[in-house]
């Protein structure tokens, strides 16, 4: 298992899964609708686990000032820190396709993405200290939260370690997800109604 940053605000935890993505990657050309079955059976076994993480963001702000309303705020604009919606933020998501040499090519088979720019802020503040203001904010969230932030560089709080931290749990519902579906990946292969 080795772990990679991504391009997004979240940080990719690989498994070894060539064969899963190469099937994904032949299922989206050769039946849409079956791809579809099976991205959702993947989103919706991940699902517990992405609430699992999702739990561990605080469940007030983490520091008092944030603010709370709908609303961008102050010189920085940080979006309001509600828990309910930073925690239901966390969902599982298959990415999407990258169109290369002239076919998609499948970039990951899961994913769990911190979906909620308040959550976002949170877990990953730090990664680029930009200015004194910045090195204040971050300093401040270490201090008073109990989850502290990992790592130079690129830091995450909460997603990276406690997916990490689940790991097993993910493996084992990607896997009884991908034995439910080969039977009818292979029923519907056989009769042709692919």
């Amino acid at each position: 298992m080795a772990a990679t940053q991504s391009t997004m605000l979240n940080w990719d935890i690989k498994v070894d899964a060539t064969m899963l993505k190469q099937l994904m990657d032949d299922l989206r050309n050769y039946d849409k609708d079956l791809y579809k079955e099976v991205e959702k059976a993947l989103k919706s076994s991940a699902q517990p686990i992405a609430t699992a993480v999702g739990a561990r963001f605080p469940g007030k702000p983490p520091l008092e000032n944030w603010h709370t309303g709908n609303r961008r705020r102050g010189e920085a604009k940080l979006p309001g820190y509600n828990a309910m919606n930073v925690r239901r933020g966390v969902k599982a998501v298959v990415p999407r396709q990258k169109f290369r040499g002239g076919q998609f090519r499948t970039v990951g088979i899961l994913r769990l993405q911190q979906m909620n720019g308040a959550g976002q802020i949170f877990d990953t503040a730090g990664s680029k200290m930009a200015n004194p203001k910045g090195d204040r904010f971050i300093q401040n969230l270490d201090k008073h939260s109990r989850i502290k932030s990992s790592g130079n560089g690129f830091r995450s709080r909460v997603m990276y370690p406690f997916t990490k931290k689940y790991l097993p749990l993910v493996e084992r519902s990607v896997a009884t997800t991908i034995k439910a579906q080969n039977g009818r990946i292979r029923a519907r292969l056989v009769r042709g109604k692919a």
